[in-house]
């Protein structure tokens, strides 16, 4: 295995495992309904697995270089829909590092390098919808 396959491998399991967290929320799960097919309850995280696969993508991108299928710049017009309020961008980025951070033995260097994009991203979100 390579670093780079064992990289991706380390992205697919973070993703799964924060979004089993994130889907079932009581903050923050209920805009995991509004992404699903059929705007239904999420009765496990199989219920998810096709928005997973773009996440999933889009980490490799953003942590690997590999190409994202998608226009990236698009990233924050695409959640506009989901009307996310400030604490809950807050809630999701403490349970996406809660998750990192069960991860960080398999990789510290690579973990770290996440919470970096991670923080970005909450700077970016906060300046695009909240103008903080």
């Amino acid at each position: 295995m390579t670093d780079n396959d064992y990289k991706i491998n380390l992205i697919e399991k973070v993703t799964r495992s924060f979004y089993t967290k994130a889907i079932n929320d009581v903050f923050i799960g209920y805009h995991f309904r509004k992404i699903t097919a059929n705007n239904g309850p999420l009765a496990n995280i199989d219920d998810f697995n096709e928005h997973l696969e773009v996440i999933n993508a889009f980490w490799q991108a953003q942590l690997l270089g590999i190409k994202f299928p998608r226009p990236a710049a698009h990233l924050l017009e695409a959640h506009e829909y989901l009307n996310i309020r400030l604490g809950e961008l807050g809630r999701w980025v403490m349970l996406f590092k809660e998750t990192l951070e069960e991860y960080r033995q398999e990789n510290p260097e690579f973990i770290n390098a996440w919470e970096v994009k991670i923080d970005a991203f909450q700077t970016g979100f906060k300046k695009y919808f909240f103008k903080v």
